[in-house]
């Protein structure tokens, strides 16, 4: 996670290592960065904690930008955006903004009750991915979908277990489109349901009656990011 940051676009202000990496980290960091080596059991002493891999860096957070400030209003048709309400277990969220990451969401929008991205869990189980991708926050999500498919034409879709949602495997695209989610105890709000292009549901089997939000997250977005756009459909 640490090269992850130092990789990234954001302020490194110093990277705190144990002595046996010193010589890796003085020549991979910018010159920029002040790297402090010291011996392993000043390290614990220093952060209070003995849970890290002998490297730990301080980086500098960005104020995260109103979904309004940073969207435009147009977007290439294959482009998979994820709004994200409610998800407040900070492994939960970490894992959906992982796949993101993977899977070839670069744009993520933070409704209300949402956990910090930037928490050291969820940057942990995101795998620094949270570094690489756009985070947008916003506090009028109900407002701010109904402007997304009226002004920039984006096909909002809720991930919805409710009998009348479209079946995932059946379901195409014909341009930009932003798959919301929420929590997994309450699932996404009815004014939110209310509101968007549609709604889709993975079929479950056995029994079961739902997934984990993040695995769930990861299914959906895998089949948008892969599904070819049909003119029309």
């Amino acid at each position: 996670m640490v090269d992850r940051l130092l990789d990234s676009d954001y302020e490194v202000r110093s990277v705190l290592i144990d002595l046996k990496h010193a010589e890796r980290y003085s020549t991979w960091a910018d010159t920029d960065v002040e790297v402090l080596a010291v011996a392993s059991s000043e390290m614990v002493e220093l952060t209070g904690f003995d849970f890290h891999r002998g490297v730990l860096a301080c980086g500098q957070r960005r104020p995260l930008r109103s979904l309004r400030e940073g969207f435009s209003r147009t977007f290439p048709s294959d482009e998979t955006m994820v709004g994200l309400i409610g998800i407040h277990d900070p492994e939960n969220l970490g894992g959906i903004l992982r796949s993101c990451g993977a899977l070839g969401v670069r744009r993520v929008v933070l409704g209300g009750g949402t956990c910090d991205p930037f928490s050291r869990r969820a940057l942990r189980v995101a795998m620094g991915a949270t570094f690489r991708l756009e985070i947008y926050y916003s506090h009028q999500m109900q407002q701010e979908i109904e402007w997304l498919s009226t002004s920039a034409d984006i096909d909002c879709i809720a991930t919805s277990l409710d009998g009348d949602a479209q079946p995932l495997s059946t379901a195409s695209r014909s341009g930009p489109c932003l798959l919301l989610l929420g929590n997994e105890r309450d699932g996404l709000p009815g004014e939110i349901q209310a509101c968007v292009t549609r709604k889709l549901r993975i079929p479950m089997q056995l029994g079961i009656d739902s997934l984990n939000v993040s695995a769930a997250a990861a299914i959906f977005i895998h089949h948008f990011c892969s599904v070819a756009t049909r003119p029309g459909s």
